[in-house]
C-alpha cells in the first residue's frame, strides 16, 4: 500500500524492479548481486536494494550512477533509449519528494542546478575540513583592489581534494550579494575537456547572465572565436560591476585539459587550451562611468596539478603567468588523517621492489580490472608476495575498485596518469606485451577456469583497432563465458568497438552483425543495419528479405529506404519504390488520435532524402503518405507539404483548412491549430495574420485557458513588425496569470481546476513566449510570483523554480 507523501519513490521503484525483472528474463540469468556488479556503478547493494523496493530515493550525489545502472539494465533487457525523459520524470520526481520530506529548501535545489551547469554537482555535498588556510586566501583575494592579481592559481597533487575545494567556494560565493559565479570542471571521465566544450559551456553562462542583469548579449551563430569569449566576459564583469557585485570564474582540473595532459594523440589533441580562454588582462578593472567601480574586478580561480608554467599558447602578457598567483596545496586533511601525508609514501612501497615497480606498471596501462591473483600471474612473483603488496599501498595511492571483485585501482585519473608518465615507455611497453600474452594463454585454452574479470570487461577497451580486437571481441567462446557470467550487455557493448560496414571489412562487419544477433537470442529481430550491410555487399535479395523480417509497417518501411540508399542502378530504384509502398501502408494504420512516432519522423527525413539523391518519385510518394499522419509532428509534414511540387499548393491550402476547422473547437484543437498556423507562418507571413487576430479574440483575463492560446500564438508573432504586438499580447496574458496568483477566490472552478492540474505546461509556455520578444526579466519576475503552496502542490510537481526555458 503507498504512503502518503511517497508515491513517486514507490513509483520510482515500481519502474526499476519491472526493468530489472526484464533484464533477468532476457539474460535468462537472476541474482541480485551478480546484477548490481554487471552494472559497473559504485554504489552499495543494499542502496540499490532500497531503491529497487521503493523504500528510498536516491540522493542526486548518486544521479550519476542511477543513469549508468538503467542504462545497463535497458541493455540488458534488449532495450534501446538510454536514460531517456520517462526515466529522467521519475527520478527528478522522487529526488523532489524525498527533498521535501528532508525540508529541503528551494535554495538547494537552486544550488543544484547551478553546480550541475558547472559539471560539479558531485561536489555538492562534499564535506570539507581543514582547509582553513585556503579558504581565507579566497576570502582575501575576492576581497582585493582592482590592481591586484586577477588570478588565484592553487596547485596541488593527486588526492589534495582540489575539487571538493573549488566546489565548495563555487557554492559559497555565489551565496552571497556580492558576487556572480560562473565556471567549468574540466573532466576527462565525463568528456568535459576540450576547448569547444568549454567555450559554449562558457558562452551560455555569460550570456544567462547579463539576461538575468537585464542585460542582452551580443548575438552569437554556431562556436564562438576566443575573441567573442573574451567579449562576454568584459561584458559580465561590467555589468556585474554596474550592480554593485564582482563576477568570479571558477575552472577546475586545468591538467585533466585535452590539450595539455599527455596521452593524447596529436591528430586529436585540440588545438586550443582551456588555459588560453580563460579571461585576459582585457577584462581586469570595469569603468564606469566617472571613475573605477573599486573592488569589482573579476576574479578567477583555477586549480591544476603542479605545473611550472601554463600550457604554451597562454601568452606572455597574460595574467595566468603571474608567479604571485599560484598557491600550493598539500594532501587532502582526509588522507592524511592516520598520519601518512602523500600518496606516494604508500606507492613508494611497491616501487622499493621489482614485482611492486611491475604492478604499478600494470596497473597504470589496464586501468582498473586486475585483482591480487592476476597480479601474481602476470609479475610471475608468488601470491603472498602480491598480497602483501597490495595491503601496504591500499588507501595510499591504492584503492579496491568498488566493484566487490577484488580488484585494484589507483586513487583516480590524476595520479593514475603521473604512475604513467614515472613508468617509462620502456616499462609500458613490458606490461602491454605481458597483457597480451596472457589474454592469449586464455583465448588459446592453456589457462583453465573461469575467465578473469580484467579479461571480460576492460581488455577490449585497452585494444586499437585490427586484428587482435576482432579476435577477441568475435571470440564465440569468450561470449559465451560472458552470458554465463551475466555480462551478456557488455558482450553487445563491445561489438560497437569494432569498425563499422562504412569503416572497413565487409566481412568483419558481417561476423559482429552475426554475433549480435546471435546473442540477441532468437526472439530478437534482425539488427537494423544488417539489411544495409548486405546491400553494400552486393546481395540485393537478401538485403530486401531481411529489411521486411522487421516487425511493423514502418520498420519495413525504414529499412528498406536504408537498402535503397546503400544500393545503385534499377535495384536502388525499386527498393525506393518499395519502400514508398511500405510507407503508404504504415501512415494508413495510424488512426485519427495517435502519439509521436519516432520511426515515422524517420521515414519522413528519408523521403527528403530520396529527393536530394534524385529519386523523386519514391521521395514524393514518402511525403504525400506523411502530411495526414497524425504520429507525425506539424513541423514534419508541413515540410513535408512544401516539399511536393506541383501539389504544394493544394496540399498546403488543404492543412490551412484543416487548422481553420480546429479553430472552431475546444482548448486542445485550438492549441494545434496555433501549431499548425505557426509553422505555416515560417514560410507564408499571411497565417501570421490570422495568428494575431485569434489571439486578439481572445480573453485571458476571463478563462485562463486562453494564457496558454496566446502563449503559444506569440511564437508566431516573434519575428519583425509583429514582435510588438506580441508583446502586448503576451503582457495581458501575464497579467491575467498574475492576478490568478494574487487573488485566486475569484477564479471560477474551471481556472482553478487548470491552475491545480496545468500550472506547470502553462508556466513553460508563457515564460518561453516573454524569451521570445525578448523580455526575460518578466519572466524571472513571473517565476518569482508564483505562491510557494503551487511550488509543492500539484500544479509545479514536476518543475523546478527558476530553471532557464532556454
Amino acid at each position: 500500500m503507498e504512503q502518503p507523501g511517497r508515491e513517486a519513490c514507490v513509483e520510482f521503484g515500481r519502474m526499476l524492479r519491472e526493468l530489472w525483472e526484464r533484464a533477468e528474463a532476457a539474460s535468462g540469468k537472476t541474482g541480485f548481486k551478480a546484477r548490481v556488479a554487471a552494472t559497473g556503478t559504485d554504489v552499495h547493494e543494499q542502496t540499490i536494494r532500497n531503491w529497487h523496493g521503493g523504500r528510498t530515493a536516491p540522493r542526486r550525489t548518486h544521479t550519476d550512477d542511477v543513469r549508468q545502472l538503467v542504462i545497463s539494465l535497458r541493455q540488458a533487457a534488449g532495450e534501446s533509449g538510454g536514460f531517456d525523459e520517462a526515466w529522467a520524470r521519475a527520478l527528478e520526481a522522487a529526488q523532489q519528494e524525498a527533498e521535501g520530506r528532508r525540508g529541503a529548501s528551494a535554495q538547494r535545489r537552486e544550488t543544484a542546478l547551478f553546480m550541475r551547469r558547472l559539471g560539479a554537482e558531485k561536489y555538492l555535498e562534499k564535506p570539507l575540513d581543514g582547509r582553513a588556510t585556503e579558504l581565507r586566501a579566497v576570502d582575501a583575494f575576492l576581497g582585493s583592489n582592482d590592481a591586484s592579481p586577477l588570478y588565484l592559481w592553487f596547485q596541488g597533487p593527486p588526492l589534495a581534494g582540489k575539487s571538493a575545494l573549488l566546489g565548495r567556494v563555487a557554492q559559497h560565493v555565489r551565496a552571497t550579494k556580492k558576487f556572480d559565479v560562473v565556471g567549468y570542471f574540466v573532466s576527462e571521465a565525463g568528456g568535459r575537456d576540450r576547448d569547444t566544450d568549454f567555450t559554449s559551456a562558457m558562452a551560455r553562462q555569460l550570456a544567462h547572465l547579463l539576461s538575468v542583469n537585464g542585460e542582452k548579449a551580443p548575438a552569437t551563430t554556431g562556436t564562438v572565436p576566443p575573441a567573442g569569449l573574451q567579449k562576454l566576459y568584459r561584458l559580465a564583469a561590467r555589468s556585474s560591476a554596474r550592480r554593485g557585485r564582482r563576477l568570479v570564474v571558477v575552472v577546475d582540473g586545468l591538467h585533466e585539459d585535452a590539450a595539455w595532459r599527455g596521452g593524447v594523440p596529436e591528430d586529436l589533441r585540440p588545438r586550443a587550451s582551456i588555459a588560453s580562454l580563460l579571461p585576459d588582462a582585457t577584462c581586469g578593472v570595469p569603468h564606469g562611468p566617472r571613475r573605477q567601480y573599486g573592488k569589482r574586478a573579476i576574479r578567477v580561480i583555477v586549480t591544476s596539478r603542479p605545473a611550472a608554467a601554463p600550457p604554451a599558447d597562454v601568452p606572455a602578457e597574460h595574467p595566468l603567468r603571474g608567479e604571485d598567483s599560484v598557491l600550493r596545496m598539500s594532501l587532502s586533511p582526509y588522507l592524511a588523517q592516520d598520519g601518512e601525508h602523500d600518496p606516494a609514501d604508500g606507492l613508494d612501497r611497491l616501487r622499493g621492489s621489482e614485482p611492486g615497480r611491475t604492478v604499478l606498471g600494470l596497473l597504470a596501462v589496464a586501468g582498473a580490472g586486475l585483482g591480487a591473483s592476476d597480479l601474481a600471474e602476470l609479475t610471475a612473483a608468488g601470491p603472498v608476495e602480491i598480497e602483501g603488496l597490495l595491503q601496504r599501498a591500499w588507501g595510499h595511492g591504492l584503492v579496491p575498485d568498488g566493484t566487490g571483485s577484488g580488484a585494484f585501482v589507483l586513487a583516480d585519473e590524476e595520479l593514475r596518469h603521473a604512475v604513467w608518465e614515472e613508468s617509462g615507455q620502456a616499462l609500458r611497453t613490458e606490461c602491454s606485451r605481458r597483457l597480451h600474452a596472457w589474454a592469449e594463454s586464455w583465448h588459446t585454452g592453456e589457462r583453465s577456469g573461469p575467465l578473469p574479470r580484467y579479461l571480460l570487461s576492460h581488455y577490449p577497451h585497452q585494444l586499437c583497432e585490427g586484428e587482435r580486437l576482432e579476435r577477441v571481441v568475435l571470440d564465440p567462446h569468450r561470449q559465451l563465458r560472458m552470458v554465463a557470467a551475466g555480462r551478456l550487455d557488455e558482450a553487445l557493448a563491445q561489438l560497437d568497438l569494432l569498425p563499422q560496414a562504412e569503416d572497413g571489412d565487409l566481412g568483419v562487419a558481417a561476423r559482429a552483425a552475426l554475433s549480435r544477433s546471435a546473442l540477441t537470442g532468437r526472439a530478437r529481430p534482425v539488427p537494423i543495419r544488417f539489411p544495409a550491410l548486405f546491400a553494400r555487399a552486393g546481395d540485393a535479395n537478401r538485403a530486401r528479405e531481411l529489411a521486411l523480417s522487421a516487425p511493423g509497417e514502418a520498420a519495413k518501411a525504414v529499412r528498406l529506404a536504408k537498402v535503397a540508399l546503400a544500393l545503385t542502378g534499377t535495384e536502388a530504384g525499386e527498393a525506393a519504390r518499395e519502400a514508398a509502398v511500405w510507407a503508404a501502408r504504415a501512415t494508413a494504420a495510424v488512426g485519427p488520435v495517435a502519439e509521436s512516432d519516432p520511426l515515422l519522423e524517420e521515414l519522413a527525413g528519408m523521403g527528403h532524402t530520396f529527393l536530394a539523391r534524385g529519386r523523386a518519385e519514391a521521395g514524393h510518394a514518402i511525403l504525400r503518405a506523411v502530411v495526414p499522419c497524425e504520429a507525425v509532428g506539424w513541423t514534419g509534414r508541413v515540410k513535408a507539404a512544401r516539399a511536393l511540387g506541383p501539389e504544394r499548393a493544394d496540399r498546403l491550402a488543404g492543412v490551412a483548412r484543416y487548422a481553420a476547422s480546429l479553430a472552431e473547437g475546444g482548448f486542445a484543437e485550438k492549441a494545434e491549430a496555433l501549431e499548425i498556423w505557426t509553422q505555416l507562418g515560417r514560410y507564408d507571413p499571411a497565417f501570421r495574420d490570422v495568428v494575431e487576430a485569434f489571439c486578439a479574440e481572445l480573453t485571458p483575463a476571463s478563462d485562463l485557458t486562453h494564457v496558454d492560446l496566446v502563449a503559444l500564438g506569440v511564437t508566431a508573432l516573434s519575428w519583425g513588425r509583429r514582435r510588438d504586438k506580441g508583446r502586448t499580447l503576451i503582457g495581458e496574458a501575464e497579467q491575467a496569470l498574475r492576478r490568478a496568483f494574487t487573488d485566486p477566490g475569484v477564479l471560477s472552478p474551471a481556472d482553478r481546476a487548470h491552475l491545480d492540474l496545468e500550472l506547470s505546461t502553462t508556466l513553460v509556455r508563457v515564460v518561453q513566449a516573454l524569451y521570445n520578444v525578448d523580455r526575460p526579466a518578466g519572466a524571472q519576475k513571473l517565476l518569482d510570483a508564483v505562491p510557494v503552496e503551487l511550488w509543492g502542490g500539484g500544479g509545479l510537481w514536476g518543475s523546478e523554480k527558476k530553471k532557464n526555458p532556454t
